[in-house]
């Protein structure tokens, strides 16, 4: 995630894979499967704004975001691991920049796919809130970004219902806000002094556990001139 601590949840990477063009025209913007099914495919909107879906190889729907393409240059180091030796590889053209609605589906093997993760672009960094749905834990995270693309307010996850725990739709396993802060620091190879922008936990954190018998609640404080997280209490509420 941009500008984001190792602390942070694991939240999914929303990155789109880097696809380089000649030309804008849309006609000319296709990838096909092995199969014959269309892999990557685009559809002029309004403003210079185009849709790409991305398609799994069966033919359901992955993922479509708004994109604009503008021209790009990727510089590439790439390492032999035979030989050790280095080569570079330069790759330009038109890129996508997605900038408005991002939606992703999970490939379930049927004609329908299910949404997966919803969320904003803004000129290429995430914005707004976002939820992303991990089945294979049963999660729904949810999560609020700045316009500068740093999680900044509310972040919950939540239990998604079972068959057998129903109650457990209205249950969260983590609630708490983030806030970005700004770090200053002196490199250690020289004595410019720099500033960094990092997203933290802060204030009042709460976990329970998916039978909600198990809970805690712990509160953080940051001090942005030791650069050190201070968790100042952890306890279980009576309540």
């Amino acid at each position: 995630m941009h500008g984001q601590e190792l602390a942070l949840p694991k939240l999914k990477e929303f990155d789109l894979q880097r696809v380089f063009w000649i030309d804008t025209i849309t006609s000319n913007q296709k990838i096909l499967w092995p199969n014959g099914n269309v892999k990557l495919d685009y559809s002029n909107m309004n403003n210079g704004l185009k849709l790409r879906k991305e398609y799994y190889e069966g033919g359901q729907l992955k993922l479509s975001v708004v994109v604009f393409q503008s021209y790009a240059i990727d510089t590439n180091t790439l390492v032999d691991p035979y030989t050790g030796e280095f080569s570079i590889s330069i790759d330009s053209g038109f890129a996508d920049i997605p900038n408005g609605q991002y939606y992703e589906y999970i490939d379930r093997g049927s004609s329908e796919s299910e949404i997966m993760t919803t969320g904003q672009y803004l000129n290429g960094l995430i914005v707004g809130q976002w939820s992303t749905v991990d089945f294979i834990n049963d999660i729904m995270t949810t999560a609020k970004f700045n316009n500068d693309g740093y999680l900044d307010g509310e972040y919950v996850e939540k239990y998604l219902p079972l068959a057998d725990a129903p109650d457990c739709s209205q249950q969260f396993k983590w609630r708490g806000h983030y806030k970005p802060i700004c770090i200053n620091y002196t490199s250690s190879n020289s004595d410019d002094k720099k500033q960094l922008l990092y997203s933290v936990r802060i204030g009042t954190w709460r976990y329970c556990s998916k039978d909600g018998l198990f809970k805690y609640k712990i509160k953080y404080k940051y001090n942005s001139r030791e650069h050190k997280k201070k968790i100042l209490h952890c306890k279980s509420p009576k309540n």
